[in-house]
């Protein structure tokens, strides 16, 4: 058995002839470089697919109805934004916890009136 030979290493490592090659220099199976002659991809959007789409296909998608949600909508408070699981009685504002609910108290008259006009 010869030293630095086989599976074990240990032998030196021997460095490529001819100097690094980059990614735009590689070759593809023709001869032509493999970022020259490839166009960019661009993702396109639902409108712009659905302008090549038959007019059946169109009108599926553009009339589609979705039958209303099994779940009861989710609340949020009207200050912070957090999911609101109470609701003030007399102003009708709902608040996610004790300090948006001294918020509210505090409030003057006219600020209520204002974020109260989401229930209209």
């Amino acid at each position: 058995k010869g030293k630095g030979k086989g599976k074990g290493g240990g032998g030196k490592k021997r460095g490529r002839v001819g100097g690094p090659t980059s990614r735009s220099h590689k070759k593809t199976r023709a001869g032509r470089s493999a970022t020259s002659d490839r166009k960019a991809h661009r993702a396109r959007g639902l409108m712009e697919l659905l302008e090549d789409a038959p007019d059946e296909a169109r009108k599926a998608w553009l009339g589609a109805q979705a039958k209303p949600s099994a779940h009861s909508p989710r609340r949020f408070c009207d200050l912070s934004g957090n999911e609101a699981p109470y609701t003030d009685p007399s102003t009708k504002m709902r608040y996610a916890g004790r300090r948006e609910y001294r918020l509210i108290q505090e409030m003057p008259a006219l600020a209520v009136q204002a974020r109260t006009l989401r229930n209209v």
